[in-house]
């Protein structure tokens, strides 16, 4: 017997405040003036696995993303995003951020690395 997947994927945006998840360190950003902002698409998971380490705190104002239990290098992004300048991303880096999230909702770690490198050399 077939069993379909009805279970939802849920995102960082769908987070209630007080609520703490762990998600990619790569949805994390730092922008070139410092200040940090976090992609709210990627998948939040109740607790850390694999590469899923960045845990990820949602408060009345945003996030606060705890780095400690990360194994990751972050680098400042060279533009920083502004929400009403889609444009400003190009199409083939849209289609890479969703396959990228693909790959880490289906676990698929290795994948996931892979693309998060060529989003990297798009930037």
């Amino acid at each position: 017997m077939a069993t379909s997947k009805s279970k939802k994927t849920r995102r960082l945006r769908d987070m209630v405040i007080g609520e703490v998840g762990y998600t990619a360190p790569w949805s994390l950003k730092i922008m070139s003036d410092d200040s940090c902002c976090i992609d709210e698409d990627f998948p939040v998971y109740n607790e850390p696995f694999g590469s899923i380490r960045l845990k990820v705190v949602r408060e009345e104002a945003g996030y606060v993303a705890h780095t400690s239990i990360c194994n990751y290098h972050w680098e400042k992004s060279e533009i920083n995003p502004q929400p009403d300048d889609a444009k400003a991303i190009s199409d083939a880096k849209i289609a890479l951020q969703a396959k990228l999230a693909k790959a880490i909702n289906e676990e698929d770690f290795e994948l996931a690395a892979k693309i998060y490198t060529e989003i990297q050399n798009h930037s």
